[in-house]
């Protein structure tokens, strides 16, 4: 496989960068409250997520209910009709 002198260069700088940023967060007394508040605000986004997600399972569910029973309604009266 053909690798550009690029992107090996990219790599390295994103190693640098990455490890740049993990050092900072996983050394210092400012890391560790910057890590709290990435879990917490993690956390904040996940409920809401699951909160979304429930509330849109259910009007799905609730529509595909009226529709379903507005047909059954329509096939019985045109059984009666008959």
């Amino acid at each position: 496989m053909f690798h550009s002198e690029r992107s090996f260069k990219d790599f390295l700088l994103g190693l640098a960068v990455g490890g740049s940023i993990g050092a900072a967060l996983f050394n210092t007394k400012n890391g560790k409250k910057v890590q709290k508040q990435i879990l917490t605000r993690y956390h904040q986004m996940s409920k809401k997520a699951h909160h979304y997600i429930k509330d849109g399972l259910g009007k799905i569910t609730l529509h595909a209910g009226l529709k379903s029973t507005k047909r059954s309604k329509m096939t019985n009266r045109k059984k009666k009709r008959r």
